[in-house]
């Protein structure tokens, strides 16, 4: 089963995207969060296959979280 974490800070977007990715048998929702400020920490907490990112959020853009998420060695 593939892990999928989801970064979305509109929240009825996110309900909706985990539901539908939650119904599904071959994808597994491990999390999903308003914003990617503690992307570092959600990854080391639920260890996902795939990052679904937003890129517009507050506190920090989708980009400079994927730059983060990549410098600290997470591909």
């Amino acid at each position: 089963m593939t892990k999928i974490l989801l970064y979305e800070d509109n929240s009825q977007l996110r309900d909706v995207l985990s539901l539908l990715i939650s119904s599904t048998d071959r994808y597994q929702m491990v999390g999903s969060y308003g914003h990617c400020a503690n992307a570092l920490d959600d990854i080391k907490k639920h260890n996902p296959d795939i990052i679904l990112m937003d890129i517009d959020m507050p506190f920090m853009s989708g980009i400079e979280g994927l730059k983060r998420i990549k410098a600290a060695g997470f591909s």
